[in-house]
């Protein structure tokens, strides 16, 4: 009997040490597996970058600019080694044999622009993936795009367009930005420098997004969006169009574009107001006069 106990307890260590052996090994396979994908997530390398010959030209009478555009993409996979997230976005180059300083300057800006939120976006796909095996069995087709156009384009202002679109299976990132650059010198125009009088211009301006916002009809629920921040007002929440990327130049409009939850639910997205070209040009600065 003491022997047949004795065989019996034998058995039950070997078996919990093959038990703690397998797992340790499974672990570490997921440890290794996501040291590798965090290696190597950025499929192509800033000095592997090569841009596409998609040249869309930006020309007036003394400057001549060259805008290509060059795809990127990470891939994320989860420890199992599942896909799981896929994001992308476009890089731009921006030349101009006339004034290769400005060229310079806005490419560097777009770029400041672009690796801010392409970190940010790697960072929560590398966070999700990492709890993504305990209901992904197959490759995923989910992740987000973040993607520069070419806008507005006059003699005096060049305006780009970033839209983003897309989610990691949960609520979508969508947005829309634009930024607009002075042509002769590459520098990142605001509202305050296109005008000839600030607080006019932004006055005006908030009049215009209050009656566009009521002739949309969600009036009430940005006034009740607000209302949950103590101390906000829908003037002074209606004032942050100003941060740059929440207005540029559209055909023959501007466009102020609000995020969404900063003046309303996430669910009405971002809220758009257009004012014509002709109704702000006597709030522009001569030289921005469109």
């Amino acid at each position: 009997m003491k022997n047949f106990l004795r065989f019996i307890f034998v058995i039950i260590i070997l078996a919990v040490g093959i038990y703690i052996g397998i797992n340790y090994n499974e672990h570490r396979r997921a440890i290794e597996n996501n040291n590798l994908l965090n290696n190597n997530n950025v499929i192509e390398k800033e000095e592997n970058r090569s841009y596409s010959n998609n040249e869309n030209t930006v020309s007036n009478t003394e400057n001549d600019f060259i805008i290509t555009f060059k795809e990127e993409e990470n891939v994320v996979k989860t420890p199992k080694g599942f896909i799981a997230i896929t994001n992308k976005r476009n890089v731009p180059k921006i030349e101009n044999k006339n004034n290769p300083e400005a060229a310079k300057k806005i490419e560097n800006e777009l770029l400041k622009i672009s690796d801010a939120m392409w970190n940010s976006v790697n960072k929560n796909a590398d966070e999700y993936a990492l709890g993504m095996d305990e209901y992904l069995d197959s490759n995923s087709e989910i992740g987000v795009s973040y993607i520069i156009s070419t806008g507005n384009q006059n003699d005096k202002i060049i305006t780009f367009n970033i839209e983003t679109s897309g989610s990691m299976g949960g609520v979508s990132w969508d947005n829309y930005e634009g930024y607009n650059f002075d042509i002769d010198t590459g520098d990142r125009l605001t509202l305050k420098s296109i005008s000839n009088d600030y607080s006019k211009f932004t006055k005006f301006i908030t009049g215009e997004m209050e009656k566009s916002i009521k002739e949309q009809g969600i009036l009430d629920d940005v006034k009740e969006y607000i209302s949950m921040e103590e101390g906000a007002t829908l003037e002074n929440k209606l004032i942050e169009y100003e941060k740059s990327g929440n207005w540029y130049f559209e055909d023959d409009k501007l466009v102020i574009a609000m995020p969404k939850y900063s003046i309303g639910y996430g669910a009405m997205g971002t809220i758009i107001t257009n004012i014509k070209i002709e109704d702000i040009n006597e709030h522009l600065k001569d030289k921005y006069k469109l």
